[in-house]
């Protein structure tokens, strides 16, 4: 099953620097570092914490600053739409090399390898150390990893990267920022995840459909 692969700027190794950023409901980060650039928003660091802040709860002035267009961020959300949330091709190839079973401390078999298979919801966590990904075995945690940082979830109308809605964190230069999704559960969630993208976890209450 093909997903959309778009050129977006999801741009490795971006840190910018801002005294802070301010939303329009008035919430401010103080001492950002912005690590990742999207159509629809930024990931920054502030307080020892990981956040997301969309463009549309930015002043217009500093939502364009950072990245901001109205029309690339319709279009991204339209794909996403479309490709249930998974900007990943079926056939993409991890950044990271396979497990070269050969030299393995642990070799992969029906009980500890998680097959991968598109139609099958991926769960959120799991027991294997391995996962077996068009033709070759990696390793489960690192994969994981990659994989649902290729996913978003739409909630209340919008989409969000899975990561920051299933409240985990993020490496940055060696050290674990913990996600705070302050603007998630503040009310009654009522959320859609993509069957082929979801686990049982939900994260907090909602359901599927």
């Amino acid at each position: 099953m093909r997903r959309f692969i778009t050129t977006i700027l999801l741009l490795g190794g971006l840190t910018l620097f801002a005294d802070d950023i301010t939303t329009k409901d008035g919430v401010t980060y103080t001492n950002v570092k912005v690590i990742r650039k999207t159509p629809l928003g930024i990931e920054l660091l502030s307080s020892e914490k990981a956040y997301w802040v969309d463009y549309r709860d930015l002043p217009n002035d500093v939502a364009v600053k950072y990245g901001y267009d109205p029309d690339k961020l319709k279009k991204y959300e339209t794909d996403l739409q479309n490709s249930d949330g998974c900007t990943l091709d079926d056939n993409a190839a991890p950044d990271f090399p396979p497990v070269d079973t050969s030299s393995s401390a642990t070799t992969p078999d029906d009980t500890n390898t998680y097959i991968y298979d598109p139609a099958i919801a991926v769960p959120v966590s799991g027991n294997f150390s391995f996962v077996y990904w068009n033709g070759n075995y990696y390793a489960w945690n690192q994969w994981h990893d990659w994989y649902w940082h290729h996913h978003w979830v739409y909630h209340h109308d919008r989409y969000y990267p899975a990561p920051y809605y299933y409240k985990h964190g993020i490496w940055e230069n060696g050290k674990y920022y913990p996600y705070n999704p302050h603007r998630l559960y503040s009310g009654n969630p009522d959320y859609h995840v993509p069957a082929h993208h979801c686990s049982g976890y939900h994260g907090g209450g909602g359901h599927h459909r």
